[in-house]
């Protein structure tokens, strides 16, 4: 399926024949034919032809602040990049009719067109052009939006964390490279296929080894994809302070859960997702009225928080990749007995992941203290669960829930077992994130997840002695590594 979708992404080159703007691609469109063409005419001459990403990134800034674009312009100074700048997306949607651009960081508001309009004019015209954004506005909807309609690659706060944000453009502009290659492939693979009668043990070898190129370019985006889940994950849980890192720890439960009984990778993955973006809908929801208990909430606050399962689905749905967790996103608070919601589902007509998720969200609510007056242990919490069997939870899968919590005293309460607490002389390269990593004011350096190379050790021991704090992280076993 994927290569079939790359091969349609391929042949449809042609310029788009009319436009609300009066640019065009056909440059940019016509560079690209050129490029296909010589690795056409490469491999029918058994030539090896293997793209490789220009010495430079080609870096578009767009911001309507002059400051702005000159403190921009300097953080990205060198041989590594070739940096081009615009005062709004008028000006820049020419100079890309003009010029080839790899990734753009562009502002959210600016006066005329606005961030939202330009970059989604550029999703249209430009789809391989990597899309980031930089503003000091966070409202739930307008982030939603610009992930929706534009598709961007990245979100990033002002004031800006230098080392990030040069981060996120190097792992942008290295995505772009694999699309790039990924469509190379896809040229030679075709054209392997007209003569494959021809020498049959070589051209074997030769898809095997394509094949494997294919499936580290696809790992490589399947890395991207998990790392946008974090972060949709990370904003809602920083637009809503009183729950921590409850996604992580509900996927956590849930991740576990699954393997314990044997589901499927598929499956499994749509349930991780939808744990750590079940709350996703809450965003748009007052903190004042999400401090408040169930019971001390008017009937239209109640009303207003059941409908953010239904708003978390319609916004995983925009995300074709999302749609299975989506479901399970919807349902999460169908009880068995039916008495949930949004659509009063009953017993196993309720999805099996909506299922194991309210098995896992209420338990880590219940230890956290936020659906009671004060935290319950580990073993209450399991009591509550087992009382209330086949009322609100699944019997079976409530017993075997319970049943995988005792078993191993090192899962209770916060799978402490399954992780590493180490300080920075410790760290390794490979190591991976268990949690996000923050500084002292609170800003994001590294995300859950996030694999550790020599250089984000450096940084993060350099970010020791320029803070004057030492920052404790946690590691987690790769055997215990939930996959989003």
């Amino acid at each position: 399926m994927a290569v079939a979708s790359m091969s349609r992404a391929t042949s449809a080159r042609d310029p788009p024949s009319h436009s609300i703007f009066p640019f065009t691609k056909s440059k940019v469109w016509r560079a690209e034919m050129e490029q296909a063409s010589r690795v056409k005419q490469a491999v029918e001459k058994r030539e090896e032809y293997i793209y490789r990403p220009d010495e430079r990134i080609r870096l578009l800034l767009v911001d309507d602040e002059s400051s702005i674009l000159s403190s921009l312009q300097r953080l990205f100074r060198g041989a590594v990049y070739e940096v081009h700048t615009a005062g709004g997306g008028v000006e820049a949607l020419q100079l890309l009719a003009e010029k080839p651009i790899d990734v753009i960081v562009s502002d959210m508001r600016m006066p005329g067109m606005s961030g939202l309009e330009f970059l989604t004019n550029v999703e249209s015209l430009y789809p391989d052009v990597m899309r980031i954004v930089l503003s000091g506005y966070a409202e739930p909807e307008s982030v939603i939006d610009v992930v929706n309609k534009a598709k961007i690659y990245s979100y990033v706060h002002k004031p800006w964390d230098d080392l990030d944000l040069k981060l996120k453009v190097t792992n942008a502009a290295e995505r772009l490279y694999l699309k790039r290659l990924t469509r190379q492939q896809n040229v030679e693979l075709d054209l392997m296929n007209h003569s494959l009668e021809e020498k049959v043990g070589a051209r074997t070898a030769a898809l095997e080894k394509a094949q494997e190129k294919l499936q580290h370019s696809y790992k490589k985006l399947d890395e991207s994809y998990q790392s946008m889940v974090k972060m949709l994950s990370h904003y809602s849980e920083f637009s809503i302070p009183s729950m921590g890192n409850h996604g992580q720890s509900v996927a956590r439960y849930a991740s576990r859960f699954a393997k314990s009984i044997n589901l499927d990778e598929e499956a499994s993955e749509d349930i991780v997702t939808a744990a750590l973006l079940h709350d996703i809908g809450l965003v748009v929801v007052s903190d004042d009225v999400l401090a408040k208990p169930k019971e001390a909430r008017s009937r239209e606050e109640n009303k207003i928080i059941e409908k953010h399962a239904v708003l978390g689905e319609s916004t995983l749905l925009g995300l074709p990749a999302m749609r299975g967790a989506a479901k399970l996103v919807r349902h999460h608070h169908e009880l068995f007995d039916g008495r949930g919601y949004p659509d009063r589902l009953k017993g196993t007509d309720i999805p099996l992941g909506s299922r194991i998720i309210l098995i896992a969200n209420d338990y880590e609510n219940m230890i956290e203290g936020r659906s009671m007056e004060k935290p319950l242990s580990s073993e209450d919490a399991l009591v509550y669960i087992e009382k209330h069997a086949s009322q609100y939870y699944d019997p079976d899968l409530a017993a075997d829930f319970c049943t995988m919590i005792r078993k191993d005293a090192d899962d209770a309460p916060h799978g402490q077992g399954n992780i590493r607490v180490v300080h920075s002389e410790e760290l390794e390269p490979g190591m991976r994130l268990h949690e996000n990593l923050l500084n002292a004011d609170g800003m994001l350096l590294l995300t859950c997840g996030q694999r550790l190379t020599g250089s984000t050790i450096a940084s993060i021991r350099r970010l020791e002695k320029s803070d004057r704090r030492r920052y404790t992280l946690y590691i987690l076993k790769e055997e215990d590594e939930p996959k989003a």
